[in-house]
């Protein structure tokens, strides 16, 4: 073999490793191309995904909320629906038996002046509405819920609950507690603010009618 031939020989040789790690290093390059084009795919289609649902949602909702509204004005076709607004007094009387039936104590109760809604008047029908602000206390955050629910259930009229707040104190549940509740004492232990839009209709008379229209 000549000189020239045996030296290409081994330059040949020697480089064959080097052409065998470029190959692998272009391979790997298109294999990262390619999980990233697909993860950039993938990712964008999921936000995608993720805006459409969230629209759908709120189309739902708005839809709900139109059926609801439906319905609240299609009671007032009703003849046996009372066009009278709000009786404080019923409601009175509900919250004190809820607050008794669940062990509700530090209540307290602030109800706003009611007024009618300028925005919602159907030809002699208008809508009243007072805003309640309640405080309270109980001893299990569960009391407070059904608390909540009776009153949803049983005042007249419509509630829209704006805020509920609820926050427990931080102990430790153990006999000696146990013991002290039987005894009177933790009434606190849950703590809760509630604030509701209550609303219901109302007859109106002329004077409203002309008032509204002024």
């Amino acid at each position: 073999m000549k000189l020239s031939n045996l030296r290409a020989y081994f330059i040949s040789q020697a480089s064959k490793p080097g052409a065998i790690l470029l190959v692998c290093l272009l391979i790997l390059g298109g294999v990262s191309y390619v999980q990233n084009y697909f993860s950039g795919k993938y990712s964008f289609h999921k936000q995608k995904y993720d805006d459409l649902r969230s629209k759908i949602f709120t189309i739902d909702h708005n839809i709900a909320k139109t059926k609801a509204a439906q319905l609240t004005w299609e009671k007032i076709k009703n003849n046996n629906f009372n066009k009278i607004g709000l009786r404080i007094e019923e409601a009175k009387k509900v919250i004190d038996t809820a607050s008794k039936d669940h062990f509700i104590n530090n209540l307290s109760i602030n109800l706003s002046s009611p007024v009618i809604r300028k925005d919602v008047i159907k030809s002699r029908i208008g809508l009243e509405y007072s805003e309640i602000d309640i405080g309270l206390s109980s001893y299990l955050d569960t009391e407070v819920f059904n608390f909540i629910d009776e009153l949803g259930k049983n005042i007249p009229g419509l509630l829209n609950y704006t805020s509920i707040d609820i926050s427990s104190l931080d102990i430790d549940i153990n006999d000696s507690l146990l013991q002290n509740i039987k005894q009177g004492g933790y009434k606190d232990l849950v703590q809760a603010k509630i604030n509701i839009v209550w609303q219901d209709f109302i007859r109106l008379k002329e004077s409203n009618i002309n008032d509204e229209n002024k």
